[in-house]
């Protein structure tokens, strides 16, 4: 075998052209591979990092008639589940959010989740050092305390041994810390960085505060199925267990349970856009493998006389294969390396490009799972691509005639152009395949880029602040705060306007069930359900949002609580379609709603004031914009006196009249001297906000758009490569047809004609395929059906027009054949 692979590799070196061509056209497909697989493995082949993570399940709930398809578990929920589970071992409920972290050089928010003790057992992953949450401290008012993460206690605590007992603060309480994590122990997300206790009193649980997410380890011999169903008996009976308003109304709602793995939940819909990138690119390799499986059978038509000599000179057929593949292996191998260096470089720009759901799931990296999968490549595909070439170019029929100048050659011929076409007509057909869906992503892209978002994104700065209670213990602190806080912002030069909200658009706002006035209904009746946010009362002009009829929200609204509200276009249109004059005017249509009245809760029997709408704002993306507006309800910050803590977490937009980069500094300088712990976070442009909630969607129309490009050159250059070859191959008929007074153009029209009857055939199976396939990239579009005409109509014409340029450069150099030098190859 040796000898073999050197003498090979002394007969590649003799052609250097075609080896390099050889390597590269096979290395940039399996280098493409290896980068997307290294993300597949981390994200979706590898076991979850904690003990058998195959018996983990997410627990969560849906409220159909509320149009809620995924809500999660309440305090309550979790205590009944928990007392009365067989189906699951011990489940626990966590949030996640940030935290302020002050001490030290640098205040900072922290990324954190609040949760049960039961999470490390359900998790089956201990502290490193020592212990977790004890029940104490699991009780409203308990003593504070904090896990910290391997990370964070190297970063902040410098690595100390002696950490156990030391203090930190938290959200302006001091806390102690009692335990470290071990190193790469992540959860919810790698972005996680300490622990903190869940306070529940069980004596004050609500089933309708459906804000936290659900973890489980299913009991031995349990299915997720099985646990599901457990769980939804017991939700579906909720208002029996649990005799409350909330309860009634949840179970008239549809309230029902759900159980998937974890490894599901986490990954999302990230996963199907991972696999179309995977069969993406794993389309480029098997279209690089026919492309030099066609370079090969070439190479070993050039040989066949040296090949022939070799078998007249006794030498078995055996070993004529074994040099052939002895070459196409060393190929593969050369290949797989050069493949690998191009995957160091692509996964750094996979790196760059992913969306960051993508990239808080897990890291990726050329880790020798990565490497064994690019040599496993290198190794079958140059003895895949290889074995036809050697098996034909050693056949002994073939061989035979060689020697004897003719004979069958013509015959022999013709059956390697057959297999040359079949080559040929796959690529295309491939390429077909990429290039529909490339087509459907574009076109998907081109109507999300589109959208407007309500808002204006240029020209704005956003920002997070979060006011604990140690330091501001109530509403009316708060609301001081940030009426200076705005105050300081807006007095700098170039701001236009300052405001603030709880929840930005393209993220996600609170939900509530609300009351209205006109529309009166049973207590235990599913109440319409409204996202709603705080918002200051420059908010709608510091982001752009319009307003359509009536009026902003004042200070007044605000300081004095005045029982006013603005709601969203689709939420008025809704629910107080007509004008005044009970006509839907289109320049009135929005008035109707001015002057109604509405109140957050479950029921009509409640001491809250009413709110009155006051104005109408026009439709924001709040969830994203591939879903439709939301019916959204704007109160004005802290109009609501229960001191919830989305008041407290405000998001701060700058509108200036400067590039808003350049207002980073003064804002954290004025910020600082107004409370010097205070840690300001997330300082981004409105339209980096914009671009992150649509790079879902450009990640994958980029990566497939890749995709395409590549197999669109690896398949022009396997098309150019053919039509070449066959002119070579049909030189003498092409000489006859000369001496006979065919034209110019008619040769070359023979010539194009033969290359579009490959194409027209590759064409049909890969319209037939891109067909079956589309119903895959469903959840990757936005606002374009999977078999949308103007992708099937683009994309075929791409590639006729791409092959009449692959074809027309060949044809153009036979038509110049002189007719005597093509003749005399027939002597």
């Amino acid at each position: 075998m040796l000898a073999l692979m050197r003498q090979a590799a002394v007969g590649l070196r003799r052609v250097p052209g075609f080896t390099a061509l050889c390597v590269l056209t096979l290395g940039v497909a399996i280098g493409a591979d290896t980068a997307v697989f290294s993300i597949v493995d981390a994200v979706l082949l590898r076991p979850l990092p904690y003990p058998r993570a195959d018996r983990l399940v997410a627990l969560w709930h849906t409220l159909p008639r509320l149009g809620l398809e995924q809500v999660g578990q309440s305090d309550a929920s979790y205590l009944l589940y928990r007392a009365h589970r067989h189906a699951l071992a011990d489940l626990a409920i966590y949030r996640h959010g940030l935290v302020n972290l002050t001490g030290g050089d640098v205040a900072e928010r922290v990324p954190s989740a609040r949760a049960t003790s039961t999470l490390f057992s359900v998790l089956g992953v201990p502290p490193a050092m020592g212990r977790v949450f004890a029940p104490a401290e699991e009780r409203p008012g308990g003593p504070p305390v904090v896990l910290l993460s391997d990370g964070l206690w190297r970063r902040k605590l410098g690595g100390d041994r002696a950490v156990l007992g030391r203090t930190v603060r938290i959200d302006g309480v001091t806390t102690q810390v009692i335990g470290v994590m071990p190193a790469g122990f992540a959860f919810p997300d790698i972005d996680t960085e300490l622990w903190l206790p869940l306070p529940i009193d069980p004596a004050k649980t609500a089933a309708g505060n459906l804000h936290y997410d659900g973890v489980g380890r299913l009991a031995a011999g349990v299915t997720p199925r099985a646990a599901a169903a457990e769980l939804d008996g017991m939700a579906r009976r909720l208002d029996r267990w649990l005799p409350d308003n909330d309860a009634k109304i949840m179970v008239a709602s549809g309230f029902a349970a759900r159980v998937r793995p974890l490894r599901d939940d986490l990954v999302g819909e990230v996963g199907k856009a991972l696999w179309v990138l995977f069969g993406a690119v794993g389309c480029i390799l098997v279209i690089a493998c026919a492309n030099v499986a066609n370079l090969l059978i070439v190479r070993g038509d050039g040989r066949r006389r040296e090949l022939a000599i070799y078998t007249a000179l006794g030498a078995p057929r055996r070993r004529l294969i074994g040099g052939v593949l002895a070459e196409s292996l060393l190929l593969g191998l050369a290949a797989g390396a050069a493949g690998v260096l191009i995957a160091w470089g692509g996964l750094h720009l996979l790196a760059a490009l992913r969306p960051a759901a993508l990239a808080r799931l897990a890291p990726a990296a050329i880790d020798p799972r990565a490497l064994a999968f690019a040599a496993g490549l290198a190794i079958s595909t140059g003895l895949l691509f290889g074995v036809v070439p050697a098996w034909r170019s050693s056949r002994p029929e073939g061989l035979a005639a060689e020697l004897k100048g003719g004979g069958r050659a013509m015959t022999m011929g013709r059956g390697r152009q057959r297999l040359r076409q079949v080559l040929v007509g796959l690529q295309l057909a491939l390429a077909l395949v990429l290039l529909t869906g490339s087509g459907l992503m574009l076109h998907s892209f081109r109507r999300l880029a589109g959208v407007d978002p309500g808002f204006r994104p240029a020209g704005a700065l956003t920002l997070d602040l979060a006011l604990p209670p140690a330091g501001w213990p109530d509403d009316a602190a708060v609301a001081r705060f940030f009426d200076a806080a705005l105050a300081r912002l807006a007095a700098l030069p170039g701001v236009v306007a300052v405001g603030a909200t709880s929840a930005l658009p393209m993220q996600t706002a609170a939900a509530n069930g609300h009351v209205l006035e006109d529309y009166p209904r049973p207590e235990t009746a599913p109440p319409p359900v409204f996202d709603y946010q705080y918002v200051t009362p420059d908010y709608f002009r510091a982001m752009g949002i319009p307003l359509v009829a009536g009026r902003g929200l004042t200070r007044a609204d605000a300081l004095e609580r005045h029982g006013a509200v603005v709601v969203s276009a689709a939420l008025a249109r809704h629910w107080w379609p007509q004008g005044p004059l009970g006509k839907r005017l289109r320049s009135r249509q929005f008035e109707g709603a001015l002057g109604k009245r509405l109140r957050p809760g479950q029921t009509s029997q409640l001491r809250d004031p009413w709110y009155t709408v006051v104005g109408v704002a026009g439709d924001v993306f709040q969830r994203g914009v591939n879903e439709p507006p939301d019916e959204l309800v704007y109160y004005p910050l802290l109009g609501k006196a229960h001191g919830d803590w989305e008041a407290r977490q405000m998001t701060v937009v700058v509108r200036a009249g400067v590039p808003p980069e350049s207002l980073g500094g003064p804002i954290r300088h004025e910020l600082a001297l107004l409370a010097p712990e205070l840690p300001v976070a997330n300082v981004r442009t409105l339209a980096e906000v914009v671009h992150r909630a649509r790079s879902r969607f450009e990640f994958s129309a980029s990566m497939v758009l890749l995709a395409t490009l590549v197999a669109l050159v690896l398949g022009a250059v396997g098309l150019y490569g053919f039509v070449s070859y066959l002119v070579g191959q049909r030189a003498p008929e092409i000489g006859v047809r000369m001496a006979l007074g065919a034209t110019e153009g008619a040769i070359r029209w023979l010539v194009v004609r033969e290359a579009l009857a490959v194409a027209a055939a590759g064409l049909g199976v890969g319209l037939a395929a891109a067909a079956a396939l589309a119903g895959l990239t469903r959840t990757l579009l936005f606002r374009v059906e999977p078999l949308d005409p103007v992708a099937f109509s683009l994309a075929p014409l791409l590639l006729v027009t791409l092959t009449l340029l692959a074809s027309y450069l060949p044809a153009d150099r036979a038509s110049r054949v002189e007719p005597r030098t093509a003749l005399q190859r027939l002597e």
